[in-house]
């Protein structure tokens, strides 16, 4: 959460229609996973990333790595 804040963007608890990434661990809920597919087929977004794809995306974009 410190991470995505410090970049500029902003997090949430819950899906919404303005989410642009639903980053899921190992187990995510199943409620959430269907809210995103409702908005992803609504909205054209979120996409759904692992933690892996998110940090993947952190280290590019502030042109390091991450641990």
């Amino acid at each position: 959460m410190a991470r995505i804040l410090a970049l500029g963007g902003s997090w949430h608890h819950s899906v919404r229609k303005d989410t642009d990434y639903l980053v899921v661990g190992h187990a995510p809920g199943a409620t959430k996973l269907d809210t995103a597919a409702a908005r992803r087929a609504k909205y054209g977004k979120p996409d759904t990333i692992d933690e892996a794809q998110f940090f993947a995306m952190v280290a590019a974009s502030v042109g390091g790595t991450t641990r």
